[in-house]
């Protein structure tokens, strides 16, 4: 007697939320390094192969544009369409490392800003201590001056305002200034006009700067005079309608609009309930995945899902502006928020992951890495 077959016209891919006799033909229970194609065939998974060795890799990023890095021992590493490498920066610490891009330019955790050209310096800018000053002689007329400084990175970046001292100069006076410069060789002086409330630039921070005329133009920006820095180091990153977004434990703070190094963090910052791990820009609102929800920030928060997100750099956008990232309950896709995966497919969603949207032999394909760590959200087989 001939046992019942069953014909397979195709694969349907991993299905295991429900228990094996009740799926339908083709799918699959067990689906390791295998790739179901449009048509439904099974194929061996490509990455079998290294391309390219490294010591001791601790975070890598791909830019929209198709540039790549990797920091490997420390060193910030280019890494060319021929598989070659190029140091940037050296230095690097070994912590884990956040990364967000906007026009071409890449700013990392730790700092680093990477331009289109691939040259590197900071976007994190101290403010400085308040310079000493005093009185000298000179040229400027008697009254009462206004007078701060900032530090000047690379690119002409400048950082918050020190605190505004006052000075009463006599006729025929000038301003001595004794900065403080720590790590950053340059520096902008500003100050105001006589009796005035308003500061200008004056001249660059030199050893025994002296001020000895009155500024005309240039006048320093307002957000310089309240922003500067947060208090802790990112945990997450992202660029979010021309303002930077940086999440520490579970705040989210945001920067002064065009200035990334500049956060009035009294104010603008927004309290999640758990550890902040993944931000994201979307064109309908900033996408917030803490370690227990999910929610959709405009001018305020919205839950989405009540369940969170792993560790590390879980999300990627399609051509479409469509976001795409991994969650403890798999797949899902925003905004609108979708959970694509969840009916079919339960995996353990890992402790930290990296999520990439990748093109390969005519295929679009989300590849997701993880460390194995965790627990399945359905564990019915």
């Amino acid at each position: 007697m001939n046992e019942p077959t069953v014909n397979i016209d195709k694969f349907l891919g991993l299905r295991n939320t429900q228990q094996s006799r009740r799926l339908e033909p083709g799918a699959l229970i067990v689906a390791d390094n295998v790739t179901i194609d449009d048509l439904g065939a099974a194929v061996r998974r490509e990455g079998y192969s290294k391309s390219l060795t490294l010591a001791n890799v601790t975070a890598s990023f791909s830019a929209r544009d198709g540039r790549s890095f990797v920091v490997s021992d420390g060193d910030l590493l280019l890494i060319d369409n021929e598989l070659g490498t190029s140091i940037l920066a050296s230095g690097l610490p070994s912590d884990y490392i956040w990364w967000t891009e906007d026009n071409s330019v890449v700013l990392l955790s730790t700092g680093h800003l990477i331009a289109p050209d691939n040259s590197v310096s900071t976007w994190l800018i101290d403010t400085p201590p308040a310079p000493a000053i005093s009185a000298g002689s000179g040229s400027l007329p008697a009254g009462l001056y206004q007078v701060t400084m900032t530090y000047v990175v690379s690119g002409g970046r400048a950082g918050g305002a020190a605190t505004v001292q006052q000075v009463e100069l006599l006729e025929g006076s000038s301003i001595r200034l004794a900065a403080s410069m720590g790590a950053y060789a340059d520096g902008s002086i500003y100050i105001s006009n006589t009796d005035g409330s308003e500061l200008y630039f004056a001249q660059a921070v030199s050893v025994g700067t002296t001020i000895s005329s009155l500024p005309t133009a240039l006048p320093l920006e307002a957000e310089q005079l309240v922003g500067g820095l947060i208090p802790d180091t990112p945990k997450a990153l992202s660029l979010h309608e021309s303002r930077l977004y940086a999440a520490s434990g579970n705040i989210v703070w945001f920067s002064r609009p065009y200035w990334w190094n500049l956060f009035e963090v009294q104010k603008d910052y927004v309290q999640l309930p758990s550890e902040v791990r993944l931000l994201v820009s979307h064109a309908e609102g900033l996408i917030i995945g803490t370690r227990d929800e999910i929610f959709v920030y405009t001018d305020q928060l919205i839950k989405v899902a009540d369940y969170g997100v792993p560790k590390g750099a879980t999300s990627d956008r399609d051509d479409s502006g469509v976001v795409w990232f991994w969650t403890d309950h798999g797949m899902c896709s925003a905004l609108p928020f979708t959970n694509k995966t969840e009916g079919d497919v339960s995996v353990v969603p890992g402790e930290v992951c990296a999520t990439h949207l990748i093109e390969y032999n005519g295929f679009k394909k989300l590849l997701v890495l993880s460390d194995g760590i965790g627990v399945a959200h359905n564990n019915l087989l």
